[in-house]
């Protein structure tokens, strides 16, 4: 609770994410305790990195929704109202958008899904699959699994990241698909 406390929500809505925060970090560093626990076995040590990995890419977003959340409702807060000052000029006449007329202490428009993270998610859940799109460089020849998003199979062929980088040494492992 003090973490939580720590990240000074003022509302329900912010509470929540805090509390997604803390959660979030606490279950990474669990993933990061149970990879040293499985040293002797790759394949769980690598499950274990990369939920931790997912899991920290899932902390940070929701502390970057959090602190935008806090800055909008401060900014809002710091602005004097319309009546309070000396010479408030007309707005001129615009079509209402949906950022003039929204609630800045309310959360913005849903943030588009990043497509690293979808891949490294794809990664996590079926590893034997990615790497097998990764060493075909797109989807393999006799496509026995359902096909994931276009985008996806893009990023798991030219991702860099250290846990996509990882899919090749799985590929190398895999022995040619006939």
């Amino acid at each position: 609770m003090a973490a939580v406390a720590g990240l000074r929500p003022t509302n329900a809505y912010e509470a929540r994410l805090a509390v997604d925060v803390v959660a979030a970090d606490a279950h990474a560093k669990e993933c990061l305790r149970l990879a040293a626990h499985y040293f002797n076995d790759f394949t769980a040590g690598l499950r274990c990195r990369a939920q931790f990995a997912v899991m920290m890419r899932r902390m940070h977003s929701a502390l970057r929704t959090l602190d935008r959340v806090q800055a909008a409702r401060q900014k809002a807060a710091a602005e004097p109202a319309l009546g309070e000052t000396q010479h408030a000029a007309p707005a001129p006449a615009r079509p209402a958008d949906s950022q003039a007329t929204r609630d800045p202490a309310l959360p913005g428009p849903a943030p588009q899904p990043d497509p690293l993270a979808a891949a490294e998610d794809c990664a996590v859940m079926n590893p034997l699959f990615a790497a097998r799109i990764r060493v075909a460089g797109g989807l393999p020849a006799p496509l026995d699994f359902t096909p994931p998003d276009p985008a996806i199979v893009e990023t798991l062929v030219n991702g860099t990241s250290p846990l996509l980088s990882t899919l090749d040494e799985i590929g190398r492992d895999l022995a040619p698909v006939a």
